[in-house]
């Protein structure tokens, strides 16, 4: 289970440090994808990704809307191994779509990492109100 937040800087070969407290649980290769809401990148470990989207083996091929989940899902996911360092590395057009600069925030969010720039991580984590979070919290059975 990931939880935390921890700030990190991007180098220019587009490295970031995985907090040594998540490296373990994640083994030596994780799958980095895009949030649904292109706010921030995910980081799972192989085998929650192959849990959270074991569906997409089992789509059928002549429905178009699974098929575009696939299409989706599949060009917005990564292997990235985790370097000696602890580091993975980010590809470029990853980093631009979420606007992934120097500065970020890596959190945990349970089943998975996410990597937010630091300056919409806070700017979201600003505008949550306390009744977004009381609703959330209600639909998740907290």
């Amino acid at each position: 289970m990931f939880i935390g937040r921890y700030r990190h800087t991007i180098d220019d070969k587009g490295r970031v440090s995985i907090p040594a407290k998540f490296r373990e649980e994640l083994g030596e290769t994780v799958v980095i994808t895009e949030s649904v809401d292109g706010r921030c990148l995910y980081v799972f470990s192989l085998d929650e990704y192959a849990v959270k989207f074991k569906n997409m083996n089992d789509i059928a091929f002549s429905d178009d809307d699974e098929n575009k989940a696939a299409r989706y899902m599949g060009a917005l996911s990564t292997y990235s191994d985790i370097d000696k360092q602890g580091r993975i590395i980010i590809p470029q057009e990853f980093r631009s779509d979420v606007e992934l600069v120097r500065d970020v925030v890596i959190l945990g969010a349970f089943s998975r990492i996410e990597i937010w720039n630091s300056d919409k991580w806070e700017e979201y984590f600003k505008e949550t109100s306390n009744s977004d979070i009381r609703s959330a919290f209600k639909k998740v059975g907290l």
